[in-house]
């Protein structure tokens, strides 16, 4: 499926906005806009319950970055769904960057909370300093965000109109950084396996490597549509690949840390074991304790009433 774009450039600079080349008052896109906006609405409302059920502790914080990604994102799809079914001409300026900036937002907070969460496994399963990949990590999320909130504001009075060259090489360098991230940090994080010689859990490393390749797909689209200048190419008009792309595979990505324990990226799967078998082993010699209390508390009512039917005390008592 494709959409034709507002105007044809041959070989020209289109508008660089993610999936702008799909909406040309096409109503089909109301659908699957609405769909994605309640699924990563629900995503997001999912790892809310499941921080308050693990405990709202600092600890766990990172669960309310990818929250907050979830619902920014969702926000995007739903000011989408409004502009689907508006001619471009219509279509307000503010609305259309706004779409944009949630989009842009969510994205990047979903990156910075894997990068956060991979950070705290490995941190403690391997040794090394791994602070300055890290902070690298966080900077270029940041010049990413303020050279894409740069050139939004510089749009032209119709958006969706081939921007100056300045903007454009702005989009491309604030769309690289993250591709170039979540692609380092999924050929990165099996290497820290190996380094921490096998200790660091394979469960919880193996989750993150899934979710670094889930997230390089997003990434990897919105480069693509910053980066490809021929506005009739399919990979910027098609919006199968879109929604696809930026949508689907994003709920993908934060979907493995709902089914998962979030104690995996801490303290691993096998001494997660060690501690449920511990409460267990606790929980039951407390029964025990109890029985016995109970028991001996039985024999001592057992002994008074014996004791109160013997002739020496009824003597007494009389």
């Amino acid at each position: 499926m494709a959409c034709v774009p507002y105007t044809v450039y041959s070989l020209s600079l289109h508008s660089h906005l993610l999936g702008s080349a799909c909406m040309e008052g096409n109503i089909t896109n109301v659908l699957p806009s609405a769909i994605l906006c309640v699924a990563f609405w629900g995503v997001g409302a999912g790892i809310i319950f499941k921080w308050v059920k693990r405990g709202v502790t600092h600890q766990y914080t990172v669960l309310l970055l990818m929250a907050a990604s979830m619902i920014l994102t969702g926000f995007g799809f739903a000011i989408r769904a409004g502009l689907a079914n508006t001619a471009r001409n219509n279509q307000a300026r503010s609305a259309v960057i706004a779409e944009q900036v949630f989009f842009l937002m969510g994205e990047l907070l979903l990156i910075d909370s894997h990068v956060t969460l991979s950070r705290d496994l490995v941190k403690k399963w391997t040794v090394g300093d791994r602070s300055k990949w890290v902070l690298l990590n966080h900077f270029l999320l940041l010049i990413s965000f303020i050279m894409s909130m740069i050139s939004f504001v510089r749009l032209p009075s119709n958006p969706y109109d081939p921007p100056t060259l300045q903007n454009t090489q702005l989009r491309i360098a604030g769309s690289f950084f993250p591709f170039f991230l979540t692609l380092c940090n999924a050929i990165w994080l099996p290497f820290e396996r190996v380094r921490s010689k096998g200790e660091a859990p394979g469960n919880g490393m193996a989750v993150l490597v899934l979710v670094a390749w889930f997230l390089t797909v997003p990434a990897f689209y919105s480069f693509i549509v910053s980066a490809v200048s021929n506005d009739t190419a399919p990979i910027v008009t098609s919006t199968i690949w879109f929604y696809l792309a930026f949508g689907l595979f994003q709920i993908l990505a934060v979907l493995p840390f709902l089914a998962t324990p979030i104690d995996w990226y801490y303290i691993g799967p096998f001494l997660l074991g060690a501690v449920a078998s511990e409460a267990v082993l606790e929980g039951a010699m407390l029964e025990q304790e109890e029985a016995l209390d109970s028991l001996a508390h039985s024999a001592e009512k057992e002994e008074m009433r014996e004791l109160a039917h013997t002739p020496i005390f009824q003597d007494h008592h009389h």
